[in-house]
């Protein structure tokens, strides 16, 4: 099984933790760390961290451009590089800069300010050679669309991408928000992963009660025969899809950031999924079990 990233509108991800956060005052960071991020990186990083959990292969596929470009890429080299039969990086070059994300990591929550990134049509038909290989594979494949669309391409993009690899029998799965998740439910991908409020956008309103937000759920899957995953933060998770209705309840962890938890819901669940066949009621406990996990390591 060989899962790929693709992510379109990376960026370098910023942290400075505080202690208090003061608006108008001069606020000093005690650490700042960098790492690669954007949804797909994210997933891709949580993938990897489960190769010795299960037998598969794990891509990672992006752009970068300028010096933070180059800092992005040797983050990736250095966490997701090469590893024969294990791991492949793939970074295209993009004449803009990538973006920066930061994020204010305080005792009260996290607090995020995202640049915009861009990238144009030109440099996005890099991709197709990526594309191409993917199709030629000979091995099960599972391929990831994750994040926010860069400035200059078009969202169609999406999906053709999507039409193109699930026409051949590769699972599809969509982690973004807004018109892009409008836009990809036409192509019909086998799986989406937006939180209660990308819900609730797509639903065009708040869900009432959670039977409403199940019902949307339900009408999604039957008019696109696409299965949602739906991270519901604190509340835990729901899966609608071709083996039924399933809800799980999140552990509750006190102090911990949450940042990227659903990135890593996403990909322990896919994984538990595709690679390790378990049904969808055994992926959801696993995911939710990982996060769980994860979020205990971030409590100080």
């Amino acid at each position: 099984m060989i899962f790929t990233t693709i992510t379109m509108n990376p960026c370098l991800d910023r942290r400075e933790y505080l202690h208090d956060f003061i608006v108008g005052k001069t606020n000093r960071p005690y650490k700042t760390t960098e790492t690669a991020g954007g949804k797909g990186i994210n997933v891709s990083r949580e993938l990897v961290s489960m190769l010795d959990v299960f037998k598969a292969s794990v891509r990672t596929v992006t752009f970068a451009g300028g010096a933070t470009g180059e800092r992005l890429k040797a983050l990736l080299e250095q966490e997701l590089g090469v590893r024969e039969a294990v791991t492949g990086l793939t970074v295209l070059p993009s004449r803009y800069d990538t973006r920066i994300c930061t994020k204010l990591v305080t005792p009260f929550g996290v607090t995020e300010i995202n640049e915009e990134g861009r990238l144009s049509e030109e440099e996005l038909s890099a991709l197709a050679e990526v594309i191409a290989d993917i199709v030629a594979s000979d091995s099960p494949q599972v391929v990831f669309l994750c994040g926010s669309f860069p400035q200059g391409v078009d969202i169609n993009v999406e999906n053709s991408l999507i039409t193109l690899l699930e026409g051949c029998g590769i699972p599809v799965v969509v982690d973004t928000s807004g018109k892009a998740l409008v836009e990809s439910l036409v192509a019909s991908p086998s799986l989406i992963k937006p939180n209660e409020s990308e819900l609730s956008e797509l639903h065009g309103a708040p869900f009432q009660s959670e039977e409403e937000l199940v019902d949307f759920c339900k009408e999604l899957y039957v008019d696109n025969r696409t299965e949602v995953l739906c991270t519901l933060g604190e509340k835990g998770a729901l899966f609608v899809g071709e083996e039924g209705v399933f809800r799980t309840l999140s552990h509750k962890i006190s102090a911990c950031d949450p940042t990227g938890a659903g990135d890593a819901f996403l990909a322990a669940f896919c994984y538990a999924k595709y690679a390790d066949g378990k049904s969808a009621k055994e992926s959801l406990d696993f995911a939710n079990d990982y996060v769980r996990e994860k979020l205990l390591k971030t409590v100080k």
